[in-house]
């Protein structure tokens, strides 16, 4: 069985965001998903975790389609995608 972590991390600070990130990592779980709340921005959030985390996936949670491009949206997730082996995925949605 794959489990995943959902959690608002916009509450915890950077460096605690990462060492709750790198816990998920270590623990096993299969992905790390991160919403978009009101703070921190998920694709920038995601491409921090990843550069610093070696299995875990990180989502979307969901990326609202109301406040992003399309366009826009597909380039910054293929880019994480590419970048980290495969270890981003998109969640969209319309609300959290």
């Amino acid at each position: 069985m794959k489990l995943g972590v959902l959690f608002n991390t916009d509450r915890l600070e950077g460096a605690e965001f990462l060492r709750y990130a790198q816990q998920i990592d270590e623990l096993g779980y299969e992905s790390l998903w991160l919403p978009e709340l009101f703070t921190r921005d998920p694709f920038a959030a995601s491409a921090f975790v990843l550069a610093n985390t070696s299995r875990v996936n990180l989502a979307t949670g969901i990326a609202n389609i109301h406040m992003r491009h399309p366009g826009m949206m597909k380039q910054g997730a293929a880019s994480l995608a590419e970048l980290s082996g495969g270890r981003f995925v998109l969640g969209l949605g319309v609300s959290h």
